[in-house]
């Protein structure tokens, strides 16, 4: 069990580097607390995502990161204010070694199937989606397992 905060917390100081200069709003609603994940991969998966969203977007530009639950899932949002990609590019950048032509960005093109692959083995979904105001969302879904049981919980 990890707590959701925690980890994006670690992930946004672990590339302090590269969002510095960046406006970051994050908003993980209250109740959204632990998720059953293993918190070295997830974080992999989630640095990955957000250090895309550094890539393909003005060094400036903010990035923001949303958790919510509902209907029993919970949803990770992460979402830039970049140009977006081709609607004919969207279903294929969990593609392993895809890169979207004339990007201008190095890489390997494995960054986002890594984090397709450890997202589907923790049983969820990821997509990807341009955002009617400009830039890209990339939105994650967990079903949500029954919550621990605090010890302090247990003895009353």
């Amino acid at each position: 069990w990890n707590d959701l905060r925690e980890l994006v917390t670690t992930c946004v100081t672990d590339l302090e580097k590269e969002l510095a200069g960046r406006h970051l709003d994050i908003k993980i609603e209250e109740h959204v607390t632990f998720v059953k994940i293993d918190f070295g991969f997830f974080m992999a998966a989630l640095k990955n995502i957000i250090l895309n969203a550094t890539l393909y977007t003005q060094p400036k530009s903010p990035i923001s990161i949303v958790g919510i639950v509902k209907n029993k899932i919970i949803y990770l949002s992460i979402a830039d204010h970049g140009p977006g990609l081709p609607e004919k590019e969207l279903p294929h950048i969990f593609d392993k070694f895809y890169r979207v032509p004339g990007s201008g960005i190095s890489g390997t093109g494995l960054g986002l199937a890594i984090a397709k692959n450890v997202i589907d083995a923790h049983g969820g979904a990821i997509t990807a989606k341009n955002k009617p105001q400009g830039g890209l969302e990339i939105l994650i879904s967990l079903p949500v397992a029954d919550q621990p049981r605090l010890q302090e919980e247990e003895a009353s």
